[in-house]
């Protein structure tokens, strides 16, 4: 099919689409809608199509209430403090003079309500008691414009032991009237205007548009933390470690659901990519993916079910697939309440939870197909295909979930139609990733839950080389055929990662909840690949072969302190060690093959440290007023590393081994005012506490390193980070704007410079060193059928190279230029959903004239999405165009590596227009 042909297929899919958008008139389209509705129902009741939630059903969790919530393990079906009174569901039926709401409970005359008004909203607070599904689960229960004169009633778990029932009223205070009935407390709510209308069906919310569980008494809808399909679950936020919405945490947090997933990953399944697009703040991620990426211009923790999966290098993107990721949380900015590294923020990625029900099946496919350059539509290459299964259910006292999903991806090619080559092969791998849990009630109040995760991803066909002179012609890495190459006492690429955790909760130890948990984890793999440096240092190599193993516990306990506060304290201990190797390769049998033969003559450790990790820490929270929330605490934390004997990579230096350490406390503070109902303040203050890069100072030493004199070189960094912020809630609107600045004494930053022999490598910068910027976040949804959104994120970043007080600029390398994303979704018919996103990227000039290391001023793109789901039988079909126009781009970080003389090689230009289909059903 040429390109004229695909031009041809997207014109008419727009056509339909606008047809279907806006092209009816009123009359029409109300016509349209009771045919649409006669088709649905016919369809449903012939099982040929499922309901998947509309738009109009959809939350936007970068700025609405979701709940954020500590433990990850499913809670106990009486996971709830003695004497806290359980209310089971949650009716909102029409009366004669508005409407009721019935809080389900056998114990509704021991409720006792504390009420006010605040404009025309009616609050009650009600202690000692949550909102607890039979089995355990928290819900939250929502209702918008449920009768004329009420704009929405929502009901939702305030704190760990009061329920909040809020009632809006349209043009005045409503009336209420509480009784007391066999079937629980019952609200009596009459509006301020007389005119009625039916009630509409009051919805508990939910996530993003998963099919949602059957739960007694509530209508389908949003749960913020326990009812969508695959987000059933109570969530790990690192903000708090603790049950918290986003509206009372003092800090910028972006969570990504499984349904925001599911679109996102149609079009990749690279998670730098997924927060590129999703996350403010998040630096532009290279097409390699090999590296740790940038969060306010510093480094980012990532979590995997809360166990820290990144150690000072280690690639976490690497570690899980996302298939196996239920939910993803982002904290911006430094944060040391779960350790180190999180000096940029933190990354939560969080597995998929067992599903309700006694027996659930799921299975999912998908094809990707790489589109050419120039007339060629399809490449054949470029094909690759990927494959879920897995069965997950609830047996009391037991549940369980197992997945597993097979991937075999394609070459990678570029708008131009060349082949991508990657210095780390990140195209042509079979990924294979395993994913168990096993959940066990001990009794009311006790759990234990095991989860164990396995990824392993191979390079399958070797046939590639990096096309040194064509490279440096085209200023871009390109790959030539040599035919499958023979690797002899060394591997080819390879990653595998194993996590086993082990958990424990206790929701009532004297009036406490207690959570527990130790861990294992394992790693290996190579993080570069065959690399000919012979022009520079002498020598072709298979570099690097990591080796790491660790594991570590931890411990939490939140104590109330009153009804207003709560204080959470604990410990956590974690330990690394790990190895890295060089294999370097015979010159003559790789030359005599054309590139074919990789036989290792010498194996180098250069990379082996371990390091200790103990941290205590207490952190409490305290509601002063309804709308005024203060929280802070503390964390002391102290470092053991531990570096052995080992010869430099490029250099070949000899460094004697030593041991050295460091410890610190540091502290934060924030504050969140709800102004009113609709907008929110707040304000923090964070200290961070790392490490410095020590992967990039051990590879890349000076001659004269001494370990045990624990120089400047190897301090730890501390952060102070400062941030003001604003959220508002207007219902179909929804708005976040922070602002933010950060400064280190010592940084940890790394510059690219070039070495005598003209090769540019990665050193460490010593000094002082600030970071500011902007971040703003909003979502509309017009009507029903249409949802729009944008993200705009501005940085800058300098360092005062020799502590005199003057700044220059910081490297693009760690510096994101400009970022705006932009979307518009639209409910074409039902069934039937479309999307188009846009990723732009501004030009940066400030380090290249500024005096900085950075080689040139890197150039602005703009890149265009298009992604579809439709209902297909029991199941929804998604197809993604990643690239639509077929613009030809390098992201900054490529950018610069390929202004360096010589280096051309390893820097890859993004994919090209690259089209994804994935079939997904649950039965």
């Amino acid at each position: 099919m040429k390109l004229k042909n695909l031009l041809q297929l997207l014109l008419l899919t727009s056509s339909v689409w606008l047809w279907g958008a806006v092209s009816v008139t009123a009359q029409e389209a109300t016509k349209l809608e009771t045919h649409d509705k006669t088709i649905t129902s016919v369809l449903r009741k012939s099982r040929l199509i499922r309901e998947i939630p509309q738009i109009g059903e959809r939350e936007r969790p970068s700025t609405s209430a979701v709940m954020l919530v500590q433990s990850p393990a499913p809670t106990n079906p009486s996971s709830v403090q003695r004497g806290v009174i359980q209310v089971t569901g949650v009716q909102a039926n029409p009366t004669a003079q508005g409407v009721e709401v019935i809080l389900q409970t056998t114990q509704g005359e021991q409720l006792q309500i504390t009420n006010r008004s605040a404009g025309n909203n009616f609050i009650a607070d009600i202690p000692n008691a949550q909102l607890r599904l039979p089995n355990g689960d928290a819900f939250t229960f929502n209702s918008q414009k449920p009768i004329k004169g009420i704009t929405e009633i929502t009901v939702t778990n305030l704190d760990a032991n009061t329920i909040r029932v809020t009632v809006a009223g349209e043009e005045g205070l409503p009336t209420v009237a509480l009784f007391d009935s066999n079937e629980g407390l019952i609200f009596g709510l009459t509006p301020a205007v007389t005119a009625m209308q039916p009630p509409q069906q009051p919805e508990v919310e939910q996530p993003t548009g998963e099919t949602p569980q059957e739960i007694p008494s509530v209508s389908p809808g949003v749960a913020t933390d326990a009812t969508a399909e695959d987000d059933a679950i109570q969530v790990v936020v690192t903000a708090t470690r603790t049950e918290e919405e986003i509206t009372r945490v003092p800090r910028s947090v972006t969570v990504i659901d499984r349904e925001d997933l599911d679109t996102q990953t149609t079009l990749s399944p690279s998670l730098p990519e997924l927060l590129t697009r999703e996350v403010p703040g998040f630096g532009i991620a290279s097409p390699q993916a090999n590296e740790r990426g940038v969060l306010r211009g510093r480094g980012i923790s990532y979590l995997i079910d809360g166990i820290p999966v990144s150690d000072n290098f280690a690639r976490p993107q690497r570690t899980i697939s996302l298939d196996a990721i239920g939910r993803v949380e982002v904290v911006r900015g430094p944060n040391a309440v779960f350790g180190a590294q999180a000096t940029g923020g933190t990354v939560n990625l969080i597995p998929r939870r067992p599903e309700e029900g006694e027996s659930n099946v799921f299975a999912e496919i998908g094809t990707t197909a790489a589109a050419g350059g120039g007339d060629s539509f399809f490449i054949g290459e470029g094909f690759g295909y990927f494959s879920r299964f897995g069965f997950s259910g609830n047996v009391n006292p037991v549940d369980y979930l197992f997945s597993f999903s097979y991937e075999r991806e394609g070459s990678f090619f570029d708008a131009e139609g060349d082949r991508i080559f990657f210095a780390r092969p990140s195209d042509e791998n079979r990924t294979l990733n395993a994913l168990g849990q096993l959940g066990f009630d001990l009794n009311e109040e006790q759990r234990l839950q095991l989860t164990f995760n396995h990824y392993d991803i191979e390079r399958v066909n070797n046939e590639f080389i990096a096309d040194i002179e064509g490279s440096e012609e085209a200023g871009k890495a390109r790959g030539i055929r040599v035919g499958q190459q023979e690797f002899i006492d060394t591997p080819p690429f390879f990653d595998r990662n194993t996590i086993v955790s082990l958990r424990y909760n206790h929701d009532n130890l004297f009036g406490s909840s207690l959570s527990a948990q130790g861990y294992y984890r394992n790693y290996s793999g190579i993080t570069a690949g065959i690399n000919d440096f012979r022009e520079f240092f002498g020598f072709i190599s298979n570099a690097l072969l990591l080796d790491i193993e660790g594991g570590g516990a931890r411990l939490q306990i939140q104590t109330p302190l009153g009804q207003q506060a709560n204080l959470l304290w604990g410990a956590d201990y974690d330990y690394q060690r790990r190895d890295g190797f060089a294999d370097f390769i015979d010159p003559v049998a790789f030359d005599e093959s054309n590139g074919r033969v990789i036989q290792r003559i010498e194996r180098r450790r250069v990379l082996p440290y371990s390091v200790g990790d103990l941290g205590l820490f207490a952190q409490m929270q305290w509601e002063v007023v309804d709308d005024l929330t203060l929280s802070g605490g503390l964390r002391y934390s102290n470092f053991d590393v531990n570096v052995s004997s080992y010869t430099s990579y490029f250099r070949g230096f000899d460094i004697e081994g030593g041991r050295f350490s460091f410890d610190d406390v540091v502290f934060n503070a924030g504050v969140v005012y709800q102004v009113t109902d609709e907008i929110g303040l707040f304000a923090n203050f964070a200290q961070g506490f790392s490490l410095p890069n020590l992967n990039v100072i051990v590879n890349n030493p000076p001659e004269n390193l001494n370990i045990e004199a624990n120089t400047d070189l190897l301090q730890p960094v501390n952060v102070n980070n400062y941030e003001l912020g604003i959220r508002g809630n207007w219902g179909s609107v929804q708005f976040s704007l922070a602002g933010f600045f950060s400064n280190s004494s010592l940084s940890d930053a790394v510059q690219q410079v070039e070495t005598d022999e003209g090769f540019p490598i990665f050193e460490v910068v010593r000094a002082p060193q600030r970071e500011y910027g902007v971040e703003a976040a909003l979502d509309w949804q017009p009507s029903d059928n249409w949802l729009l959104g944008t993200t705009l994120s501005w940085q800058e970043g300098d360092i005062d190279f020799d502590d005199t007080g003057d700044f220059l600029p910081q490297s693009t390398y760690a510096i994101s230029p400009l970022k705006w994303t932009a979307y518009v979704e639209n409910q074409t018919l039902p069934g039937w959903r479309n999307r188009l996103q846009l990723l732009a990227v501004g030009g940066r000039s400030r380090n290249f004239e500024g005096g900085g290391f950075d080689p040139r001023a890197t150039d602005g793109y703009v890149v265009v999405d298009y992604i579809s789901s439709i209902n297909i039988g029991s199941g929804t079909l998604n197809i993604g165009i990643q690239n639509l126009f077929n613009n030809q781009y390098l992201v900054p970080s490529e950018q610069l590596n390929a202004a360096f003389e010589g280096f051309a090689s390893t820097a890859t230009a993004s994919r090209g227009r690259t089209i994804s289909a994935t079939y997904r059903i649950t039965f």
